[in-house]
C-alpha cells in the first residue's frame, strides 16, 4: 500500500491533532488545519452501525464537487474502517490556499441502512493555527432527513450557517486564535457556501499536483508533501513523527528463518520490519527504527524496549503507554492492524516470550532453526494472549511478526473514561457452583464501583449471555478504554478485552466463567451453576468472549466479565 493511502488511513481512524510537522532535519513548519470531530449522544450510539463522511471542496465562487466519501461500520457490517467513537478526520487547505473553506456531512445509519442522524457543517481556516470543529449527531435528531444546504438543530431542519474560524479553538491550546491570525484574510468562511474544502488526510488530496485528487496515488495523498496530512493524538505532529507505533506484519517468515545470519548481524525479523514500513511510508522523517518483537541470543526485548514511551496502533488507538506497562500485562487497545492499515486475520504470532516479555525457552534457536516449537500470541487480543495462547507452533511454521517503533519521547496518551459511559469489569474469583446465575450477578454487584445495576456476563437455563444482557451499551473498562457495544457483544468479538478489575489497577488474563461458547449459545455450566463437574469459560485477555474452553471442576474458581445495565 502506498505512502497516500497508508496516512489516509492513519487519519481516518486516528484521534488527530497537528500543529507543526518536521520539515527536514530539525525545521519545524506550522501547520494550518481542522480536526473535524464527530460525535454522538447515547440513543445514536446505540442504534448506528456505520457512518458515511462526505467531504467536499471548491474554490471560493466555484462550484462544490465531492472529493471523497468515507465508511465507517460497526461488527455486523463487513466493510469500512472499524466504527468507532468519537471519529476523527484532519482537513488541510489544498495547496495552502487558505480563502478556502470545506464542508463535511456526517451521516449515520443503523443495521438495514436506515437513517438514524446526520449532520453538516460548513467552516473554514486560519492560516498556521490547528483548530477544532465538533460534529455533533445527537438524539434530538434521530431519524430527520434534510435537504441539501441543510442541518437538523434541536429536531428540526434549518439552513446551514457556515461556522467563522473565529470561532473554533485551537486544538492543543484552546480559547481562540483570532486576534493573532486575521480570520477575514486567512481563511474566512464564505457565507454563500460556494466555497469548498480541501481535504487531505481521507479526502485524499494530492496537494501538489495542480489542487487536484492523485488517483494514481490509491486516491491518497501525495508522498512528497508530508504536509496533507498529518494527524496525532492528543496534540502534536503525525503519529509516525510523535508517538511509537506498532504493528503486526502483513508477510509471513518462516519462524526459523527470523534470527541472526552471523554474529553481530541484523536480525532477519527487525530487517523485515524496516524493509515493510519504508514500503509503506510509515518510516519518519527522523529515521524512527522498528525492532521486531522478538528476543536474540544475548539480547533480550527488553533491552531495546526500556525506557519506550507508549505505542499506538495504525488505528490511532493507545496500545501501552511503556514497555515496563507491557511487561505488567497493561495491554490497552489490541495491535489488530498490519502496516497497510488492514485487520489482520485469525493468525498466531511468534514471540519466544514469557507473559512478562523475558525470554522464554522456546524460541526455536534464537530462531535459526526449525526443528522446534515456539510460543505465539493472538494480535487481536490483550493481556496475556497477545503474546502467548497457551500453545505452541513450530519452528518450521510461516508467521507474522509484531513490529515497534522505537525512538519517540513523547509519552502516549492515556484513554479516558466518557462521562456517564457504562462500565466493563472483570470480577474477583468466585466459585463455579454458588447456587445461581443471580447469586453471580450479585457478585458483579458487589464489585461494582457505583450504584448501577450489574450482570454477570453467563448462560442461564436456555438464555446465552447476550439474552441475559440486552442493554445496547457501549461498554467501557475503567482504564478508559473501549469494549464495545451489543453489536461486539452478539458478534462475539470485542474490541478490547475485560481483562481489567473495577478500580483499574489490576490486569488479568484469568479463567472466566461463562457457560458459553456464543453469544446466544447455551453450554455445561455447572449445572446452571447449582453444581456439576465442568463448565465453558474463557481467558480474560482473549477478545473473543465466548469459546469452547472446558474450565474444569465447578468446585475450582474463575472470574466473571460483568457488564454495567444501566
Amino acid at each position: 500500500m502506498s505512502l497516500a493511502l497508508t496516512r489516509g488511513l492513519l487519519a481516518a481512524l486516528a484521534l488527530v491533532s497537528t500543529v507543526t510537522f518536521a520539515a527536514g532535519c530539525g525545521e519545524e513548519v506550522d501547520r494550518t488545519q481542522v480536526m473535524v470531530i464527530i460525535r454522538v449522544e447515547a440513543e445514536v450510539r446505540a442504534r448506528a452501525e456505520s457512518l458515511t463522511v462526505v467531504i467536499s471542496s471548491a474554490a471560493p465562487g466555484e462550484a462544490r464537487e465531492e472529493i471523497r466519501r468515507l465508511l465507517y461500520t460497526g461488527p455486523s457490517l463487513a466493510e469500512g474502517f472499524p466504527l468507532a467513537w468519537p471519529v476523527s478526520i484532519a482537513l488541510v487547505p489544498r495547496g495552502g490556499d487558505t480563502a478556502r473553506n470545506f464542508e463535511v456531512v456526517a451521516t449515520a445509519t443503523d443495521a438495514d441502512g436506515m437513517l438514524v442522524a446526520e449532520a453538516r457543517v460548513v467552516s473554514g481556516y486560519l492560516a498556521k493555527e490547528t483548530l477544532t470543529l465538533d460534529v455533533w449527531l445527537r438524539d434530538a435528531c434521530l431519524d430527520v432527513a434534510c435537504g441539501e444546504g441543510q442541518t437538523c438543530n434541536a429536531g428540526a431542519c434549518e439552513d446551514v450557517t457556515p461556522t467563522d474560524p473565529c470561532e473554533l479553538e485551537r486544538y492543543d491550546a484552546g480559547g481562540s486564535a483570532c486576534g493573532e491570525a486575521d480570520a477575514g484574510a486567512d481563511g474566512g468562511v464564505d457565507g454563500s457556501m460556494d466555497g469548498g474544502v480541501d481535504a487531505a488526510v481521507d479526502a485524499g488530496v494530492d496537494a501538489a499536483v495542480d489542487g487536484g485528487v492523485d488517483a494514481g496515488a490509491d486516491g491518497g495523498v501525495d508522498g512528497s508533501m508530508d504536509s496533507a496530512v498529518d494527524v496525532g493524538v492528543d496534540g502534536g505532529a503525525d503519529p509516525l513523527d510523535l508517538y511509537n507505533v506498532v504493528f503486526v506484519s502483513s508477510e509471513t517468515y518462516g519462524v526459523g528463518t527470523l534470527g541472526r545470519a552471523a554474529a553481530g548481524a541484523v536480525p532477519a525479523a527487525d530487517q523485515h520490519c524496516q524493509d515493510l514500513t519504508m514500503a509503506a511510508g510509515l518510516a519518519n522523517q527522523d529515521s524512527t527504527e522498528f525492532r521486531a518483537l522478538l528476543p536474540h541470543d544475548g539480547e533480550p526485548v527488553s533491552d531495546w524496549m526500556s525506557g519506550q514511551r507508549g505505542w499506538i496502533g495504525l488505528d490511532g488507538l493507545p496500545f501501552a503507554m511503556s514497555s515496563s506497562d507491557l511487561a505488567a500485562g497493561k495491554v490497552l487497545y489490541p495491535v489488530r492492524l498490519d502496516e497497510t492499515g488492514l485487520l489482520v486475520p485469525a493468525a498466531r504470532v511468534a514471540t519466544g516470550l514469557n507473559s512478562n516479555l523475558t525470554t522464554g525457552i522456546l524460541h526455536c534457536g534464537f530462531w535459526t532453526s526449525t526443528s522446534s516449537i515456539t510460543t505465539g500470541g493472538d494480535p487481536r487480543s490483550g493481556t496475556g494472549i497477545w503474546l502467548g495462547m497457551g500453545g505452541n507452533m513450530s519452528c518450521a511454521a510461516d508467521t507474522p511478526i509484531y513490529c515497534f517503533g522505537l525512538g519517540s519521547m513523547h509519552q502516549v496518551p492515556a484513554p479516558e473514561v466518557p462521562p456517564g459511559a457504562k462500565l466493563a469489569f472483570l470480577s474477583s474469583p468466585i466459585g463455579g457452583a454458588p447456587g445461581s446465575a443471580t447469586a453471580m450477578d450479585a457478585h458483579c454487584q458487589s464489585e461494582a464501583p457505583d450504584s448501577g445495576s450489574y450482570r454477570a456476563l453467563i448462560s442461564e437455563g436456555t438464555l446465552g449471555p447476550a439474552d441475559r444482557v440486552t442493554d445496547p451499551g457501549p461498554w467501557f473498562r475503567a482504564d478508559g478504554v473501549e469494549v464495545g457495544g451489543r453489536g461486539e457483544l452478539t458478534s462475539n468479538r470485542f474490541i478490547a478485552p475485560i481483562s481489567v478489575s473495577a478500580d483499574g489497577f489490576s490486569y488479568s488474563n484469568a479463567d472466566v466463567w461463562t457457560g458459553a461458547m456464543g453469544s446466544f449459545a447455551v453450554s455445561p455450566n455447572c449445572g446452571n451453576w447449582a453444581g456439576g463437574t465442568n463448565a465453558y469459560g474463557q481467558a480474560a485477555g482473549d477478545s473473543e468472549p465466548f469459546a469452547s474452553r472446558i474450565v474444569t471442576g465447578c468446585a475450582l474458581t474463575a472470574r466473571l466479565f460483568c457488564l454495567q445495565t444501566d
